[in-house]
């Protein structure tokens, strides 16, 4: 039994935190509404306690993905609502790559993804191609819209390894840290204007823009990638 204890003790801890996230409805503080209707409350204690301000919120982001719990999109916009857009960008990103391993040693010590056989002699062929260019599939992987933990589950998968993770990651987060921080700060005009937002309030240049930059990434990244793999071939 306590052998079973020490091997989950991380999975057993985010559990917990998970129920208590969720029964406690701290979900609803990381949504656009809470950020409008204390937005002056916020900015108030931002401004008289900046360091402690910006380093908490990173810290949050760092729990919240360690514990499996997709929240990155609400803290880039916040990020990028409350501070300079350049630190919230370098910040958002770094402080996602670090939660982003903590959740990579937390599914390899925890789950053993290649336990079946029939599984890990898939696995070992497909690692065959991946490794030809496996610098540019993970960061494919970070760009192409998808849940941050089954991002960090596939690189375990694959035994990917950590500095790659890491160098990977922090390239393939920035342009999302980008758009969203960006957009956070556009968000900041906007709800100092409106007092009830609606979808029009959006159709701006500040939003907009951000999204069609990086819709544009994602799609010359993928007709490099099939440009790359037929020149390959």
């Amino acid at each position: 039994m306590l052998n079973i204890v020490k091997k989950y003790f991380f999975l057993i801890i985010i559990i917990i935190f998970l129920f208590s996230f969720y029964f406690f409805e701290l979900d609803n503080y990381f949504t656009l509404k809470f950020l409008q209707e204390n937005r002056l409350l916020v900015e108030e204690f931002v401004d008289s306690y900046p360091l402690h301000s910006f380093f908490a919120l990173f810290m949050i982001h760092v729990l919240l993905l360690a514990c499996f719990i997709p929240a990155s999109l609400g803290i880039f916009i916040t990020a990028g609502f409350f501070f300079h857009p350049l630190f919230a960008i370098f910040f958002s990103t770094l402080f996602a790559v670090i939660g982003g391993v903590i959740n990579f040693f937390t599914i390899k010590k925890t789950f053993n993804l290649r336990n079946n056989k029939k599984v890990n002699k898939i696995a070992k062929n497909l690692e065959t191609g991946l490794k030809k260019n496996e610098f540019f599939y993970l960061i494919l992987l970070r760009l192409i819209p998808s849940p941050f933990p089954i991002q960090n589950a596939i690189t375990v998968f694959f035994k990917v390894n950590l500095k790659k993770f890491i160098f990977t990651s922090f390239i393939g987060v920035l342009p999302w840290a980008i758009v969203y921080c960006t957009i956070g700060t556009g968000l900041h005009d906007l709800i100092q204007t409106a007092d009830d937002l609606s979808f029009n309030d959006f159709v701006n240049p500040k939003v907009i823009l951000p999204i069609l930059g990086l819709i544009c990434l994602i799609i010359v990244s993928l007709i490099f990638k099939k440009l790359y793999l037929i020149n390959k071939n």
